[in-house]
């Protein structure tokens, strides 16, 4: 049977790996030596029956591959390891995670995917290469690249959550809606990493279908990268409800200033509308009404009070408050300066996995 949606390599036990053209011959193979990787990449229903059909897959689990997750699972059956993760997608509209089903046998790896997922070309190029020792460090390195992938956009959240700091300090108002999409999206990703970083903990520890001792590493490897980004998903969700705040504090300052200002002009036109209205009442015996300078006299004496008033309040820091002195450009970008540290450990994780597709460890 040919399917469109089906790429198979067979690894022999000793030479390279080739491109298989029916799923017919997977069967015969599977009882030979070596072992084979069975991709499909957007299932349809008839695939799905006829790869589960020869691998001889459990009803539950051809139920879960036909239905999306959204979380992350692991099941160890007595034939093979089923494992759904999530990478993250290639749309760049909004955030959202692909699901990715495995299944691991002693000499077979099964992966199912509903779109083009990053980094499968790397492991394609790694099977043509024969870099791959056998279907648990396929399996591995899969997950190493799915979690890698994360690491360099925890550091443009970094990025962004300073941008965000400094725009909250602006008062900006197109933060609340920044943050909360933000928020959003770290905790959608929360909820990815954590069963998936439980999961590569489970197979590192599988001694049944798990024999090779490199597979075994990538797993604590990918489960390391797993720990640290749930950890740096936590802290950015942190940082993110701190940015919130001091936004609705820069709002909560400037509107207390706006009130201020207020405050303090109604006090000084107060005691003026107090003299106008005196002198406006209609009685005969009122000072000054007969002299001509009177209007003058009276003009003299409410702008002296109201210069007495402004300079009270000013006085009293009511109004013109401290002006800061300029800081210092260096101390104003924060930790800007030290981004070349930050982002070292990506460069590095990145050349370490360029250098892994180049050849077998």
């Amino acid at each position: 049977m040919a399917l469109d949606s089906i790429t198979i390599w067979h690894a022999p036990a000793s030479g390279a790996a080739t491109q298989v053209a029916s799923l017919d011959e997977v069967a015969h193979l599977l009882s030979g030596p070596g072992w084979s990787w069975i991709d499909v990449l957007d299932p349809a229903v008839a695939a799905a029956d006829a790869v589960a059909a020869v691998l001889q897959l459990h009803e539950p689990d051809i139920e879960d591959m036909s239905h999306e997750t959204q979380f992350p699972k692991v099941e160890e059956r007595p034939e093979y390891i089923f494992l759904i993760a999530h990478t993250t997608s290639l749309d760049e509209t909004r955030f959202r995670t692909v699901e990715v089903d495995l299944v691991l046998g002693d000499n077979f790896l099964l992966t199912m995917r509903r779109e083009d997922s990053p980094g499968f070309d790397i492991l394609l190029k790694m099977m043509a290469d024969g870099a791959i020792e056998g279907p648990d460090e396929l399996m591995a390195r899969a997950l190493e690249i799915f979690g890698r992938r994360m690491l360099p956009m925890l550091a443009g959240v970094d990025e962004l959550i300073y941008e965000l700091e400094d725009r909250s300090l602006g008062g900006d108002p197109s933060v609340p809606q920044l943050v909360q999409a933000l928020r959003r999206d770290t905790i959608r990703l929360r909820r990815v990493v954590a069963p998936q970083r439980d999961a590569q903990k489970l197979l590192a520890a599988n001694r049944t279908h798990v024999k090779s001792e490199a597979a075994r590493a990538r797993f604590v490897s990918g489960y390391d990268d797993a720990v640290r980004i749930a950890d740096s998903l936590d802290t950015a969700r942190s940082l993110l409800g701190s940015v919130l705040e001091t936004y609705r504090a820069t709002v909560a300052e400037r509107m207390n200033e706006v009130m201020k200002v207020l405050t303090v002009f109604s006090a000084i036109v107060l005691p003026l509308g107090l003299l106008a209205g005196l002198f406006g009442m209609n009685f005969v015996d009122m000072p000054w009404l007969d002299r001509g300078w009177g209007f003058s006299a009276l003009v003299v004496v409410m702008a002296l009070i109201a210069i007495g008033l402004w300079a009270y309040f000013v006085r009293r820091r009511f109004i013109g408050g401290p002006r800061l002195p300029r800081v210092d450009q260096a101390v104003s970008r924060g930790m800007a300066s030290f981004v070349h540290l930050s982002l070292a450990p990506v460069r590095l994780l990145e050349r370490a996995l360029t250098s892994d597709t180049d050849g077998p460890d």
